[in-house]
Order: C-alpha cells, then sequence, then structure tokens
C-alpha cells in the first residue's frame, strides 16, 4: 500500500461495495526465527542455520465506528472481507491486467448482492482479466450473462465431469429477451443436476 493512489483506490472500491473500512496499514516487526537443529538423546547431530530475526509484515483494518474508529487484524476479519480485498487489490493492479483468475465458489461468504456486482466487474469493457468462476448460485445465471459464459458441470456413471454450455442448447426461448436460465435449469432443461436420494438420506437415519 506504498502507492497513495491506489491506496486510495482501493479503499474507494471497498467503500463501494459496502465494507466499512476506511484505511489499511501494513505494520513490521522483527520476530525470531529459531535456527534448524537435529538432536539424538541430548546430543547435537547437525545444526542448518543459527537463530536470527526476520521481518514479518502485518496488515491491519481501520473501520469506522459510532465514535472514532478502530483496528482490526487482518487474521480477525471475515472470510468473506478478506477474500474481497484479495479479488480488489487483483482487479485494481495494472500489473495483473490480461491475465487468467480462476475462483472457485467465487461467491462463498458473499451476499447475492455483491456476488451480482463483482460479475458486473468481471464482465465490465474496462476489466482486461479473464475470470473462470465456479458457483452454486443459480440466481446468478440471470444476471447479465451471455449464453457462451454459462457452463455446465456434471458427473458422469464413472464420477468424470463433463462440461457443457447453455450455447451448445437447441431452445427457440434461448432467443427471447425475457428468458430465465435459472427456471429452465430447475426444470432439468440443461442437465447437470445432482440427483439426491431423499428417502434413502431419511433411512440412514433409522437403522
Amino acid at each position: 500500500m506504498a502507492e497513495p493512489n491506489f491506496k486510495n483506490k482501493f479503499l474507494k472500491f471497498l467503500r463501494a461495495a459496502d465494507f466499512n473500512i476506511v484505511d489499511v496499514e501494513v505494520k513490521e516487526r522483527n520476530v525470531l526465527r529459531p535456527g534448524i537443529r537435529f538432536d539424538l538423546d541430548g546430543e547435537l547431530l547437525l545444526s542448518k542455520e543459527d537463530d536470527a530475526y526476520v521481518t514479518v509484515y502485518d496488515v491491519y483494518t481501520t473501520h469506522r465506528a459510532k465514535e472514532g474508529s478502530f483496528q482490526v487484524h487482518f487474521d480477525n476479519e471475515s472470510t468473506g472481507t478478506k477474500a474481497f480485498m484479495f479479488l480488489a487489490l487483483y482487479i485494481l493492479h495494472n500489473e495483473n491486467a490480461k491475465k487468467v483468475l480462476l475462483i472457485d465458489e467465487f461467491d462463498r461468504s458473499f451476499h447475492l448482492e455483491l456476488a451480482e456486482a463483482l460479475l458486473d466487474v468481471f464482465t465490465h469493457e474496462k476489466q482486461s482479466n479473464q475470470f473462470i468462476l465456479t458457483t452454486h448460485e443459480l440466481s446468478l445465471m440471470d444476471h447479465n450473462l451471455r449464453q457462451d459464459q454459462i457452463w455446465f458441470a456434471e458427473k458422469n456413471e464413472y464420477g468424470e465431469t463433463e462440461l457443457s454450455s447453455i450455447y451448445d442448447f437447441d431452445d427457440v426461448f434461448l432467443n427471447r429477451g425475457d428468458f430465465g436460465y435459472k427456471k429452465r435449469y430447475l426444470e432439468g432443461r440443461f442437465g447437470a443436476t445432482q440427483i439426491v436420494n431423499h428417502s434413502a438420506l431419511l433411512d440412514v437415519l433409522g437403522e
């Protein structure tokens, strides 16, 4: 966070996503790192390194409060906050332009509104990166995505995953402007549904 302009941009991005963070600070501290020693019954056999002090960096976020503010160590932030901060750094840093980012369950720990907003960011014309995302949130299928941007993962009888795109399905309704992918998916039009034996799950409880 050494660049003031980038830091301001980063903080504005966080506030726009409704995170109550007004500052981010990196603090240095020296900690003692013991050397690596191997011994047998108290007899020193090998010493690879001497004890040494190393510098570690702690990240603190400053949150606005009703009266003043307070700091939180990054490790104590929620999973969603930490994930969004990492994404913000990647999205906003120019050195990351024109790269591919794969994120499994990208919306995990995010509210639906934030996940939808991130999709808008990922697909914006000013965003030069390519994002490959997985999710189980069906509602996101209906959020301003093209047919070729939505893919389904389905396991065959051998447990192998097969991919298919909505674009591959021959359905006259796909050309309608009010087409709802989620509704059609729940109707089984695109496959890729998990077959759960509800009664068998309950039967196991009684065993």
